[in-house]
């Protein structure tokens, strides 16, 4: 038949079934199908792997879906008409028609695999999940961090951003998030929290899209890449001397094992989790050297930690056992993992409020910061692998240019 508006408005519904009714001016095989409820669909017959095989692309409507421009190919109909069922009049109808021969895939192919990617792709939370467990967990074992539950202190830490990532995008599927969600929700975080509280959920997620996608579990972009790290307020927390001597006094009523942990985190100025992995053959007492491990440092690389007099002391009086710490434990790594318990009756008992473990390591640096040590020095006594970590120290270095500057200034003999 020849389709006008005014021919398909004269169509009647078959009594039962369907009827097809071929468009005489159309490209070969266009059809409009009618069914007995009156219902309208365009449809192309045409041969496939040389099976006749019927083509929906849409229903029949005299103010039908606009067709955009940007569909010039047969792919881009075969997409398009594979995202929703269209409504089309005749010239549209027409034009997709005589562009689908030439479609790589069908669109109901097109939608088929749509929705097998949908079902296959990773959600956010799956994401995470796989790079926690395969990357992270793997990397604590490795190190002998894991209990005997498959915890440990680093992976706790990570409870809290996890659950914040699970509970906004969890159920999303990866290629949905956008920057645009990332940047919005980690506002959001820092407006109902901290800066600090939201910096470190949004690098979990960078993280774990990175991981993913170095590891070719998932191929789109990573969304958190590019969001802005909010500012956060550095922790200056170190103990003045009459402070360290409080710190002293409460340590000498310890058991000798958390005394000496204890001073070794001041006297070295090492990380909690390197001194608490310490082993006898790491460490050279005769030159004054513990060779502290890649796998133990933050940096990432071996570090040479100067052993000083009074740590040397500590160290000769110690026992040793068959296990190779120095300070052994029945834990699943064998050594002492985090003492916030002993840490907390110290401070307790020094009169010490809101001071960590980790700022003994920051009262070394600022203690030799205040004797005009340089800051390079500090940082390698550290163990610090950039400049912008020890330059919290640097304000400290002024009490010694004060002073010179000072005795200059009296000097002069003018009035203060």
């Amino acid at each position: 038949m020849k389709m006008t508006k005014a021919s398909i408005a004269a169509l009647k519904p078959p009594a039962a079934g369907r009827d097809y009714h071929r468009d005489e001016d159309g490209p070969k095989g266009l059809l409009l199908q009618v069914t007995a409820t009156g219902a309208m669909t365009w449809q192309v017959y045409r041969k496939v792997a040389g099976q006749p095989t019927r083509i929906t692309l849409g229903s029949y409507c005299a103010t039908p879906t606009p067709l955009p421009e940007s569909v010039k190919t047969g792919d881009d109909a075969a997409s398009w008409i594979a995202q929703q069922r269209r409504q089309l009049d005749i010239a549209a109808a027409r034009k997709l028609a005589q562009l689908l021969p030439s479609a790589g895939t069908l669109p109901q192919d097109v939608k088929r695999q749509a929705l097998e990617r949908a079902r296959i792709e990773p959600t956010v939370a799956e994401l995470l999940q796989r790079y926690v467990a395969d990357k992270l967990t793997l990397r604590y074992k490795a190190r002998g961090k894991l209990d005997e539950r498959g915890r440990c202190a680093e992976l706790d830490k990570l409870k809290a951003p996890r659950e914040r990532i699970e509970k906004k995008f969890g159920k999303r599927k990866a290629s949905e998030l956008t920057t645009s969600d990332v940047n919005d929700w980690h506002a959001e975080l820092q407006r109902e929290g901290s800066h600090i509280t939201a910096n470190r959920a949004a690098e979990l997620l960078r993280a774990a899209f990175g991981w993913n996608i170095e590891a070719k579990h998932y191929r789109g972009a990573n969304p958190a890449s590019g969001f802005s790290k909010a500012p956060e307020a550095e922790r200056e927390v170190f103990l003045s001397l009459p402070q360290v001597t409080q710190l002293m006094q409460a340590l000498a009523k310890q058991p000798p094992a958390w005394r000496d942990f204890f001073l070794l985190l001041l006297l070295t100025g090492q990380r909690r989790g390197a001194v608490a992995a310490m082993r006898w053959d790491q460490l050279d007492l005769a030159e004054g050297v513990w060779h502290s491990p890649a796998i133990d440092q933050k940096s990432g690389r071996p570090t040479a930690v100067v052993l000083v007099e009074q740590a040397l002391q500590i160290l000769r009086s110690m026992d040793r056992d068959a296990s190779g710490f120095v300070f052994p434990s029945r834990s699943a790594s064998g050594h002492v993992e985090s003492p916030k318990g002993a840490w907390s009756a110290i401070l307790a008992d020094a009169g010490l409020a809101g001071v960590r473990m980790h700022d003994l390591r920051r009262t070394m640096g600022s203690t030799m910061a205040n004797q005009g040590t340089s800051l390079h020095i500090v940082g390698k006594a550290l163990g610090h692998k950039s400049h912008e970590a020890t330059a919290i120290y640097a304000r400290l270095q002024l009490d010694p240019v004060r002073a010179a500057q000072q005795r200059a200034a009296d000097a002069f003999g003018v009035p203060s």
